[in-house]
């Protein structure tokens, strides 16, 4: 290699000043607004640092009303304490992130450096151009800038000084390197905040074990001890951070299970893959915000700025080459091309082993996205290779010049086009996009409503946010605008914040009402109250300043967050006054005593909410009444003279459809002919599977697959080949194995079941036919075979909510059948209800055509009963057991009058019911009213087509709860299908299947023929014919007991000198006079306990139920006086971990001193 004396001679304090000089001039440009930045994932990370600390010092968050668990932050708990402290000095939000800043980009190019300089042994000129280009590379501005993932830039930014000390403990193995390298990681805590950082630090630290042991061989000796070190390496670094490790792996699995499946981690990972493959991965370049998107502009799409990654890649790829041939860097090139490997992901060459790793190991699936989270290992070894090559381009071209000013024309060049293609990073538009660049300047107006909440509330008071979305993002319209994760618990301070989801499935779908309740055609003023009481709501606080009417954070029911209408609806409530206005901020408080954090009563219901929607649950909370939902246990221990009632929802609903024996010979025959008509089942099928192949859902995908393997080898046996007995039982023998195969897969929740259930479920009506068939006509052997493996299908099909246990009584050939799956848990005289939706007369002779059934016995009413706004269609005895309870799909009378209707003057009316739209250079659309509509409702939509438009044509109902305003893309607001011409000049039948929201009381039918092809410039129609829409009777049914109807909720107990010690802990006193039921409102978690202490015993109270849907609720059988605590337990093991951790250290510093200490003897 060509010797560069003048760089190799640098000074150690020149390249320091260097990096820290690049800092400060990039952060300096990224600052000069005065703004913060924040936004995305991370909302705010200096803005409010004390309260920010606050919080995450424990793994429940209170200040996210009404309380939710994040056990992985309490890793944040050290940082946010030193913003915190430097908060106190007087240092800014906008400084300390600043500071921040430049700490993190100075880290990264010196922590390079420094590591470099063990792989090209002190030439300090090289490693100051690897740490200059570990600045700025591809991948850096892109997923650790662009991203705005502060565990990224962390991550990024202390990789190379842990793979330094890591390096140097394992090749000296001295204890102090040890200690220090777990001091860098403690300072590091915070990229541990995204559970993939683990895995990908401890890769790395692996792949560099792996390197110094081998590369180069010194013996087995040597091996053994660096082995042995990367052991006493990883055990003390799990014992020095089992103070959140141990929480964090109690806790966090079930909650990661919660918010993503297997197939969903599948899904992404394949999706991802397939814009990381490795022409893309190679070049460190993501194409989605390059290219796709554009996020950093569309200079990025141009031939000349897609040049300069290739040539960097280039230079990579020849530093590989040549480091393959030496000693000393073939670590770095082998490391490097294992990093490809990681980084693509489940893109090819090696596709299966990421994709068996995640579908078996559930934890894996937060690499889903490996090219984010582990593509840093990239630019890491890649750093190394590419100055290899550069010194390698230098030496080619330093043989026509002289080194020196190859150097300078070879780095010279080389540096501007990094430069020019990191543009971004230099102006500080790295961050967001164009149009949105995440600066952040929060109104004042926010801290004086926040102080004056201070002034005027209690800190177990819940402030809720409107509008409330049910999501988690929200879009503000302040000067500097702000788009990302809610806030709000950081924006006010003194109170929980109740403004956003909460990743709890049972909470989440209760707190779903708040984004109904203030729709003004709701008027449900008690229920309102009744909801707010229930949740602790003490204020309310108006946002004016949301973006509302962002379809992509709010979705198309925009009128839902309407700021406008909110504040109408909130300004008639009679129990609500408005308190004051800060800026565009509305404070109301409730005028009636919200009452307490922690509540007791004497009766209650028991309700299994099961599939009951959101609007369900909220029409049950019309009493005083606590509301148990036993999650599964046993509700004998309760004392039933305590429960008014119970109300059971069914744990699963089926649409099924018995299809005739002569509709399943009809597409066996297509199989065994190889005819796909458009009815064909298998041809849908193999459509689907091929949908689900290019959109990446794979284990959806697998599954279809394996339904069509089963199927050709079900068929086998009917081939016209003649074939032996034992030829047969082969076949079933085969076929029963697929089916295993099939059904390992958690086949209920897959994504193909949910989209695709009819053609799945006909497909397995056939399975049953043939296995009936080969029953019937078979030799003893296989008919014993055949209906062994029918029974197992039944069930399996049964517990996957495919088929109903019990075939309906009476079906009606036209109509499809409701089936509402039923656990009983008590013996008694149930009463079978309905909810009064009031739209039963538009379903002609409906009692009559409900054609109820009990398992598979006609049981239908002859006339209804309506009381409480339900209608009660029977009454059973029931024992407890499984039922099923079906009724017929009802389609109401025709809702729309063809008449009726409103255009854009490109409508023709050619006969009466016949419709014609013409295209005349503007797209054509007609509209029809919809009578009846709303109350969540779902709507069939039937019309024939006649289309000579290539472009197809738009469906669309549109509600009072979408944005009504004028677009020029009427899709861009509103849900439409788009439905694509299959045949011209012939008719063409349609039939869809739309819902509305729960809260509807208005809607539309639009169709849409789009504008004239723009090349062909050729005119199109549609002509519209027999059109209807009708309502479908699907509405649930559900079970209700009276117990007690007589009872009066009160309270039988007294609760007093309740103190809130901390988010997770919570001391009282309670005088109990009779067996009673208390209530907590804290988001339920199984850590959650109650115990009661006297002076002579603590007893903890076992029977702990889900409360009013969303809380914590226990029965107490006691009686007397009792001083109680209720603590959320799980944070005991932050506690436990601190002092194991503390120990570990204080016996490494004990080991250390006694190692100096004999060596100095």
């Amino acid at each position: 290699m060509v010797r560069l004396q003048f760089l190799y001679k640098s000074s150690f304090l020149i390249p320091l000043f260097l990096f820290l000089a690049v800092s400060i001039y990039l952060v300096m440009n990224w600052f000069r607004t005065g703004n913060l930045y924040g936004g995305a994932e991370v909302g705010f990370i200096t803005y409010n640092t004390n309260r920010l600390a606050e919080i995450s010092q424990f793994i429940w968050w209170n200040a996210v009303a009404p309380g939710m668990p994040v056990p992985h932050f309490i890793i944040a708990y050290p940082l946010y304490a030193v913003l915190s402290f430097l908060t106190t000095l007087g240092l800014s939000p906008m400084l300390l992130q600043a500071l921040i800043s430049i700490l993190l980009l100075f880290l990264m190019g010196f922590g390079m450096y420094m590591f470099s300089l063990t792989i090209f042994k002190d030439k300090k000129g090289l490693a100051t151009v690897a740490g200059l280009f570990y600045m700025f590379n591809p991948y850096m501005m892109v997923e650790v800038w662009h991203r705005f993932l502060y565990t990224g830039i962390f991550l990024a930014a202390f990789l190379p000084l842990l793979a330094l000390s890591w390096k140097k403990w394992i090749s000296l193995g001295k204890l102090e390197l040890l200690i220090l390298f777990l001091l860098l990681n403690f300072t590091a805590l915070y990229m541990y905040g995204s559970l993939a950082s683990i895995i990908t630090v401890w890769l790395l630290l692996g792949m560099i074990t792996v390197s110094e042991a081998i590369f180069p061989w010194q013996s087995k000796n040597y091996l053994f001890k660096v082995g042995m070190r990367f052991v006493i390496g990883l055990i003390f670094w799990v014992l020095l951070n089992y103070w959140w490790i141990n929480s964090l792996f109690t806790t966090a699995p079930a909650l990661l299970s919660s918010q993503h499946s297997s197939e969903e981690n599948l899904t992404t990972l394949i999706n991802i893959s397939r814009k990381t493959i490795l022409p893309y991965s190679l070049q460190w370049v993501n194409p989605y915000y390059l290219l796709f998107t554009a996020e950093l502009g569309q200079l990025y799409r141009t031939f000349s700025y897609q040049m300069i990654p290739l040539i960097v890649s280039t230079l990579v790829l020849t530093g590989l080459i040549i480091s393959l041939k030496s000693k000393n860097l073939l670590p770095s090139a082998v490391n490097y091309l294992v990093a490809v490997l990681l980084a693509k992901g489940a893109a090819s060459p090696f596709t299966a082993p990421y994709i068996w790793g995640i579908s078996s190991l559930f934890l894996l699936g937060v690499v889903r996205n490996p090219y984010e989270k582990l593509g840093i290992i990239l630019p890491f070894f890649g750093s190394i290779l590419f100055v290899v090559g550069l010194q390698t381009l230098v030496r080619v071209t330093s043989r026509y010049i002289s080194s020196a000013v190859a150097w300078v024309l070879v780095v010279g060049a080389l540096s501007l086009a990094i430069i020019i293609y990191n543009s971004p990073m230099f102006t500080g538009r790295v961050f967001g996009t164009q149009e949105n660049n995440f600066q952040v300047a929060v109104p004042k107006y926010y801290k004086e409503a926040d102080e004056w909440l201070g002034q005027h509330g209690s800190k177990d008071d819940t402030l809720l946010h409107l509008p409330y979305s049910g999501g988690d993002v929200v879009t503000y319209q302040w000067d500097w605008g702000y788009h990302g994760v809610d806030v709000n618990h950081v924006l006010f301070t003194h109170q929980p914040s109740l403004s956003r989801n909460l990743g709890s499935k049972d909470a989440d779908k209760f707190l779903k009402n708040l984004a109904y309740i203030f729709y003004p055609s709701f008027l449900e003023s008690e229920q309102i109250l009744n909801l707010l009481k229930i949740l602790n709501v003490r204020f309310i606080v108006l946002h004016k300043d949301e973006v509302w009417t962002d379809k992509d954070t709010y979705g198309i029911d925009a009128n839902l967050v309407n700021p406008q209408l909110i504040e109408d609806t909130l300004n008639n409530l009679d129990f609500l006054k408005k308190e004051a206005t800060f800026g565009r901020l509305v404070i109301y408080s409730l005028s009636e005593n919200q009452g307490q954090k922690i509540e007791v009563v004497n009766s209650g219901q028991i309700i299994y909410p099961g599939a009951a929607s959101s609007i369900d649950l909220l029409n049950l909370t019309g009493n005083k009444d606590i509301i148990l939902s036993p999650l599964e246990k046993d509700i004998d221990k309760i004392d039933h003279s305590k429960i008014r009632k119970i109300t059971v929802f069914p744990r699963a609903l089926l649409d099924f459809k018995q299809i005739s024996t002569s509709e399943l010979e009809t597409q066996v025959g297509y199989i065994l002919r190889n005819q796909f008509p458009p009815d064909s089942i298998y041809g849908k099928l193999l459509n689907i599977k091929n949908y689900l192949y290019q959109t990446g859902i794979f284990e959806s995908e697998q599954a279809t697959t394996l339904l069509l393997q089963t199927t050709d080898k079900l068929l086998e046996i009917y081939k016209p080949a003649p074939k032996t007995q034992n030829q047969r039982l082969v076949l079933l023998k085969e076929y029963e194995s697929l089916l295993g195969y099939l059904f390992k897969k958690d086949v209920k929740n897959l994504y193909a079941i949910e989209q695709f259930k009819n053609q799945f479920i006909t497909m397995f009506q056939i399975h049953l036919l043939l296995l009936n068939n080969q029953s019937l006509t078979g030799s003893i052997k296989e008919k014993e075979m055949a209906i062994k493996i029918a029974e197992k299908l039944k069930i399996k099909l049964v517990e996957a909510n495919l088929l109903p246990a019990f075939y309906p009584a009476e079906q009606d050939p036209l109509l499809s059948k409701n089936i509402a799956v039923f656990s009983n848990k008590l013996d008694g005289e149930y009463k079978v209800l309905i909810a009064d939706q009031g739209f039963q007369n538009i379903y002609p002779d409906w009692i009559k055509g409900l054609n109820l059934s009990l398992n598979n016995k006609t049981v239908s009413p002859s006339s209804i009963l309506i009381q409480d706004k339900v209608l009660i269609l029977n009454n059973f005895e029931l024992e407890k057991g499984e039922y099923e309870i079906s009724y017929n799909k009802l389609l109401s009378a025709n809702l729309l009058s063809v008449a009726s209707f409103t255009d854009n003057k490109n409508v023709q009316i050619l006969d009466r019911g016949v419709i014609k739209l013409i295209d005349s250079g503007n797209e054509a659309y007609i509209d029809w009213p919809i009578d009846h509509a709303g109350g969540g409702g779902t709507y069939q939509i039937s019309f024939e087509v006649l289309s000579d438009s290539v472009n197809g044509f738009t469906v669309a109902i549109t509600s009072d709860t979408e944005l009504n305003e004028s677009s020029d893309d009427f899709c861009s607001l509103h849900s439409c299908i788009h439905i694509q011409s299959t045949a011209f000049n012939q008719w063409i039948p349609n039939l869809l299947t739309l819902s509305l929201n729960p809260v509807t009381k208005n809607a539309k039918l639009r169709i849409i023929l789009p504008a004239r092809n723009e090349l062909t410039g050729a005119k199109s129609s549609l002509t519209i014919r027999n059109i209807e829409v009708k309502r479908v009777l699907n509405d649930p049914i559900f079970l209700q007991r009276d117990l007690n109807p007589e009872n009066i909720a009160v309270s039988t107990a007294v609760v007093s000198n309740v103190y809130k010690e901390s988010p997770v802990l919570y001391r009282g006193n309670i005088e109990i006079k009779e067996p009673t039921f208390i209530f907590f409102k804290e988001t339920f978690h199984p850590g959650w306990t109650l115990r009661l202490i006297n002076a002579d015993s603590v007893q903890k109270i076992n029977d702990h139920y889900l409360g009013n849907f969303y809380g914590n609720a226990w029965y107490i059988d006691k009686i007397g006086d009792y001083q109680f605590k209720i603590e959320f337990e799980p944070q005991r093991n932050v506690t436990v971990g601190f002092l194991i951790s503390g120990i570990s250290f204080v016996f490494l510093l004990i080991s250390l001193a006694l190692l100096k200490l004999r060596s100095f003897k």
